[in-house]
């Protein structure tokens, strides 16, 4: 009986190393919980993610410009537009003030040209009848025009003179007429500008119409 208690006895001992490798397992696994954060419910904290910025490319460059110039060419072609309106309406305005018995009104691109419909000259430098009456029914209607005024007197090619590049009788036509459209507005005479046309492309197909000149308005200073 005393052998089979002594068996029991060694039969018990191997409980011993069973604790301990219990105990040990629970350190590593206390271990382990710290070691990877503590609570195993608590999130862990997940590094920042950043976004690289974008690098403009050339192509956007290239379309940034390209937009800028159709801004600027859209803007310059509205700019161009709109005076282009308004040298039409003071083209109009003048057209419409100087016309008038005897006087006709052309308008071109940029200036009105007045033209008489009878020559102005009956010969030389001498006015004729109808010439001068047409000069001063011009002449009235040119104060507050806000336009230069310009005369260019004309002649025929008379036998022994030149065939172009104006002639002394053209200028002093211009000059003649200017004197009577300064008389009739009240303008002084440096408000007009003298030239002599090329007698090589006169305005007209005839000698007496050609003895005459013509006044050209262009919109800008008030004379």
């Amino acid at each position: 009986m005393v052998a089979a208690i002594r068996g029991r006895r060694r039969a018990a001992r191997p409980v011993l190393p069973v604790v301990v490798a219990v105990v040990l397992v629970g350190a590593v696994v206390a271990e382990g919980a710290v070691a990877f954060g503590g609570r195993a419910d608590e999130p862990v904290a997940q590094p920042a993610q950043i976004q690289p910025t974008p690098t403009p490319s050339a192509d956007t460059g290239a379309e940034e410009r390209a937009a800028e110039l159709a801004r600027r060419l859209a803007a310059l072609e509205a700019q161009r537009r709109a005076e282009a309106a308004a040298t039409a309406g003071k083209l109009a305005v003048i057209a419409r003030r100087v016309a008038g018995a005897g006087v006709l009104a052309q308008r071109e691109k940029s200036p009105v040209r007045v033209v008489f419909t009878e020559g102005v000259f009956a010969a030389g430098t001498d006015l004729s009848t109808s010439g001068a009456r047409a000069l001063d029914v011009l002449g009235k209607r040119l104060p507050g025009l806000k336009a230069t005024i310009t005369v260019t007197g004309y002649s025929v090619v008379v036998p022994g003179g030149t065939n172009s590049g104006g002639s002394r009788t053209a200028l002093l036509r211009a000059r003649v007429a200017t004197q009577q459209l300064s008389t009739a507005s009240g303008l002084p005479l440096t408000a007009f500008t003298m030239q002599s046309g090329d007698q090589a492309h006169p305005p007209y197909r005839t000698d007496a119409r050609n003895r005459t000149v013509t006044v050209t308005l262009t919109p800008g200073a008030t004379p």
